[in-house]
């Protein structure tokens, strides 16, 4: 069963560490990232990589350790695709590290607060648009929030189909197995997925949070805060462990 067809997205996550709040944070922007740091040695270094659809490319908690995040993927990207193939044939799909092309850059800092706002495209091969997407992150001495905004424009008679929010770590830093919990419950674990992807375990609903262990003894919680009905309502995620990195993706639902 598939829900009502969706043409704009509106997903709120967050990215919470083990840090000291009082870290002060640094904010450097070169042509094609923004590296986002804070003061205190033992606390992360993030890098939103505007070259690859403004994802999170990188991840050092601490800030001097190895990047936790996978290098072909990244954290915070969204997949998409069309309910149909376009009159000519071809199958429509995207993700923003792949496909995106960002057209607008804004930067503001202060001492314990940075927002980055990533907007663009996802193109397909002929350059035709796909969906608008607008990051807004939002970086604390403890966390990292991504609100994140979407909205389909591929003409050709498609809508939205299929979509999910990425979050991609590479396998020689994390630690199996993750762990999923809400409404005050204990966390269970969630079971490893093919590609179809699998539902939440009973009791498991939204808003979540969702536990990471790495190999160096650093925990990351993943917490969705706000998704779409049609998401709450599948309750469906994928976990795939596929080598050289581990990929969660929540929320998804097929939505045509």
């Amino acid at each position: 069963m598939r829900h009502a067809a969706r043409l704009s997205l509106l997903l709120l996550f967050s990215l919470l560490f083990a840090v000291s709040l009082g870290a002060q944070l640094t904010v450097t922007q070169e042509k094609d990232a923004i590296t986002v740091a804070s003061a205190k040695a033992s606390g992360w270094k993030a890098v939103i990589d505007t070259a690859r659809g403004g994802v999170v490319s990188a991840l050092h908690l601490p800030a001097g350790g190895p990047n936790l995040v996978a290098a072909r993927a990244g954290l915070f990207s969204l997949f998409s695709m069309a309910d149909k193939p376009l009159p000519d044939g071809r199958t429509v799909k995207s993700w923003l590290y792949q496909n995106a092309r960002v057209e607008k850059i804004a930067v503001e800092q202060g001492s314990s607060r940075a927002i980055a706002e990533v907007r663009g495209k996802t193109y397909t091969l002929k350059k035709e648009p796909i969906i608008e997407f607008h990051q807004i992150y939002t970086f604390l001495p403890d966390r990292i929030v991504c609100e994140g905004k979407a909205k389909w424009v591929l003409g050709g008679g498609t809508q939205l189909a299929d979509s999910s929010r990425g979050f991609t770590f590479a396998r020689d830093a994390q630690v199996h197995p993750v762990r999923a919990a809400s409404g005050g419950a204990a966390a269970v674990e969630l079971p490893i997925t093919q590609s179809g992807g699998s539902f939440f375990p009973a009791g498991i609903d939204y808003p979540m949070d969702v536990e990471f262990w790495f190999r160096n003894g650093q925990r990351i919680v993943l917490r969705a805060l706000d998704v779409p009905a049609p998401y709450v309502k599948d309750r469906r995620y994928i976990y795939e462990q596929c080598c050289p990195e581990d990929e969660l993706r929540i929320p998804c639902s097929q939505l045509s």
